[in-house]
């Protein structure tokens, strides 16, 4: 997707970028990106895609796959490619061991009524979850905003309740690495609760469980 003017905003509220890796590019018709990420400190920039971009430094790559990028960069940007890609467990994978310790990931998806748009949806919990101190992570911002409306501001996100939301809207997620840890996988918070419930009493809660998890 293209740099728009919230997604702007949140980058040049986390700058200087320094050593400033983009999965997929960037394009935008509000600034000229390279210039904009220079303004903001950028003062090397990489791109990871299977397309050639128009700047930077061409790093011709898969992100369905492995491939390393251990630990080289200040600020890593998504701005929009994630959902694209159908192994997207690998493609955040990538991103978060691509960051520096002290580095930030800034990430920006869609989420509810984008179903024509890629692959995936993504809810706000894939963030609050992953982006935890067991993982090494500290989760500096995550807000939503509408698509497309020239009214468009940034909106606090509250998960511990499901979100119902009926126009398109996109995600913006921005995280600081704060230590070097494996990655662990993480379970749901929301489940996490009945789960620990089942697996105490199996027979007695199986049922209950399923039941939970079905609740419209």
């Amino acid at each position: 997707m293209a740099l728009d003017r919230v997604t702007i905003e949140v980058i040049r509220r986390h700058s200087p970028l320094g050593r400033t890796l983009l999965v997929g590019g960037a394009d935008s018709v509000v600034v000229e990106p390279q210039s904009f990420l220079e303004s903001c400190g950028a003062n090397e920039i990489a791109v990871v895609d299977m397309l050639q971009p128009s700047f930077g430094k061409w790093l011709r790559q898969d992100v369905n796959l492995p491939f390393d990028l251990d630990c080289q960069y200040d600020t890593v940007i998504d701005n929009g490619t994630i959902e694209h890609i159908a192994n997207i467990g690998q493609c955040l994978k990538t991103e978060m061991l691509a960051t520096k310790v002290g580095g930030t990931l800034i990430i920006q998806t869609v989420t509810d009524s984008n179903q024509m748009h890629g692959f995936y949806q993504l809810s706000p919990h894939i963030f609050v979850d992953m982006f935890v101190p067991e993982n090494g992570w500290s989760l500096l911002e995550l807000r939503t905003y509408r698509v497309g409306s020239t009214k468009s501001r940034l909106e606090p996100i509250d998960c511990s309740q499901q979100l119902r939301l009926h126009l398109p809207r996109y995600i913006v997620a921005v995280a600081k690495k704060v230590v070097g840890l494996p990655l662990v996988w993480p379970m749901q918070t929301l489940w996490k609760g009945p789960w620990v419930r089942a697996k105490k009493q199996p027979v007695k809660n199986a049922l209950k469980l399923c039941a939970y998890c079905l609740k419209p």
